[in-house]
């Protein structure tokens, strides 16, 4: 199972468990409007407009974690 968090407590306690194993580390931020694009093709398939929103634009860091 791989999860991934931006919560830096949660990130600490992952990495001190010998379960868990951190396989990624996103250092910067994503383009939001990359996202916007995404979600907004994605809706537009499902035939819905597009909703005017996205992820990322944060500088917070985004690391991954895979269950041993």
């Amino acid at each position: 199972m791989l999860f991934h968090t931006s919560h830096p407590g949660l990130a600490a306690a992952l990495r001190r468990d010998p379960l868990w194993a951190q396989v990624s580390a996103i250092l910067y931020a994503e383009s939001k409007e990359r996202s916007m694009k995404t979600l907004a093709a994605a809706r537009a398939r499902k035939g819905l407009k597009p909703a005017g929103t996205g992820y990322g634009g944060h500088f917070r860091a985004v690391q991954g974690f895979r269950y041993v």
